[in-house]
């Protein structure tokens, strides 16, 4: 059988959005650490310093809220954060007028957006998307980590997000669908 590292990490990705409770971000982390051990690349994935992403974390507590605010003032429905997995981490949030769920192209609709910049101490563990079993875990694992740590700031807003109604979705560049966190 020949290897398939896009399904693997697609697979990943569809698993985690099914899982995924407010409650619990850090269940992914266990997933992609499963996802890796059975694709027998769990070295890979172990090699990944949950500590690179302490800058990352510190700096998401600041964005978040800013995005939230803008979500408020500006009467946005949605929002998405994108990563860019080969670009040192080049990250940003898109605001929404309306789901962008309830049309084909509505993930192109954005009304504005918010650069985050980059997190190249963690953009460094990326070297190839899935060529590999061990490309493949990492990528699995460094998607975990970004979308555990986001998911972890972000419902600490949980009341507000409520309030807010607003759709909450996540996703690497390019990653079609995205992911759909609240």
């Amino acid at each position: 059988m020949k290897w398939d590292g896009l399904k693997e990490i697609y697979d990943f990705v569809l698993q985690m959005e099914r899982i995924f409770t407010p409650n619990d971000p850090c269940q992914i982390i266990n997933l992609a650490r499963a996802s890796a051990e059975r694709i027998g690349a769990l070295e890979s994935f172990e090699r990944i310093n949950p500590e690179d992403f302490m800058t990352f974390s510190e700096d998401m507590k600041v964005w978040i809220d800013v995005a939230l605010v803008s979500c408020e003032v500006r009467g946005f429905k949605a929002l998405c954060f994108e990563y860019d997995l080969d670009n040192d981490w080049s990250s940003h949030f898109s605001y929404y007028h309306q789901d962008p769920t309830e049309d084909q192209d509505g993930f192109c609709d954005h009304q504005g957006g918010l650069s985050l910049g980059r997190w190249s101490e963690i953009g460094k563990y990326y070297s190839d998307f899935a060529t590999t079993p061990k490309d493949a875990a990492r990528t699995i694992g460094l998607v975990a980590y970004t979308v555990s740590i986001f998911a972890q700031h972000l419902f600490i807003h949980q009341k507000r997000l409520d309030q807010l109604n607003l759709r909450i979705f996540v996703g690497f560049h390019d990653q079609s669908p995205v992911t759909r966190l609240y």
